[in-house]
């Protein structure tokens, strides 16, 4: 009986110890699987951070300052700094144009304006002017020279240059009768003034008489030399107001550009990019993989 009862003891002992081995290597199986999990899963969480950073890591922005402060210099180079090469290059085509209107405008102002200096040269004469001033005011002011009667076709009836030079102080107290003072040297006041005001200088051109009654730009109250000089004159000016305006447009296209950029640069900041993203999470225990849409700012 003593026998029995050891056998069971010893059998019941055995059990137990054959229970708990085989409970220690459930637990250490559970505990191997569930560190393999832990590790897949960090593996997959690794992965995805690194999808992430390549797709939405953090890109050097574009500074809206720069961008500005490069098309102020030159139009077009903020908005190619942008990444914007369309509006680049229309802003810098522009520039272009606006330069070459302006050069050449200008030299065809200038080439016009030598043409009407030699004309006025050639057809206008300060010593018939200032004949034309005596003539005229020679009556009110009592200035009277032996035989003086001259002719407006004869150069030999006129003034001598050492008459003018002689008489200059009286001859510029008879000018003061009109509303100019012809300059000494031919300046750009004095190519303008003998073309503008045809009432007092109309009478030193070429086809002139001294008692014609000249004024303004009537038909009958001009000359042909007159008027001559005149349309060549406008046409300087209209080639000069051309590179005026194209001057005017450089500088606009500038500020818009210049501006441009700075909008420009800051809505590349602020684009939106809509994304298929993928994200893996632990829940309870187990490995979860989530699919979604991303929008970035």
């Amino acid at each position: 009986m003593k026998f029995i009862s050891c056998f069971i003891f010893l059998f019941s002992l055995f059990q137990l110890t054959l229970a708990q081995s085989v409970l220690i290597e459930a637990n250490d199986k559970k505990a191997e699987l569930e560190q393999n999990r832990q590790e897949h899963l960090a593996g997959l969480l690794s992965a995805r951070a690194e999808s992430q950073e390549g797709d939405f890591g953090e890109t050097g922005k574009i500074s809206p300052g720069k961008a500005i402060l490069f098309s102020a210099i030159l139009p077009g180079s903020g908005e190619a700094y942008a990444g914007s090469w369309k509006k680049a290059i229309l802003f810098f085509a522009a520039e272009v144009t606006g330069f070459a209107v302006n050069v050449t405008y200008n030299r065809k102002g200038d080439d016009k304006q030598d043409e009407l200096e030699d004309y006025a040269d050639m057809y206008w004469s300060a010593q018939k002017y200032w004949t034309s001033i005596y003539y005229r005011a020679e009556d009110k002011l009592g200035w009277e020279i032996t035989g003086f009667n001259p002719d407006p076709d004869n150069p030999e009836s006129w003034l001598s240059e050492t008459q003018i030079d002689e008489h200059m102080d009286l001859l510029r107290e008879m000018e003061t009768e009109y509303s100019h003072s012809l300059p000494s040297r031919k300046t750009q006041q004095y190519y303008e003034m003998i073309g503008k005001y045809v009432g007092q200088f109309g009478y030193g051109w070429d086809d002139a008489g001294f008692d014609d009654d000249l004024y303004g730009y009537d038909s009958d109250k001009i000359t042909d030399d007159n008027i001559t000089y005149v349309k060549m004159r406008k046409k300087s000016e209209e080639f000069y107001d051309t590179a005026t305006k194209a001057s005017q447009f450089i500088i606009l296209n500038h500020l818009i550009s210049a501006v441009d950029a700075g909008f420009t640069a800051r809505i590349k900041n602020k684009k939106v990019a809509v994304v298929l993203e993928g994200d893996v999470q632990l829940v309870r225990n187990d490995v979860m993989e989530f699919v979604g849409v991303g929008v970035h700012f």
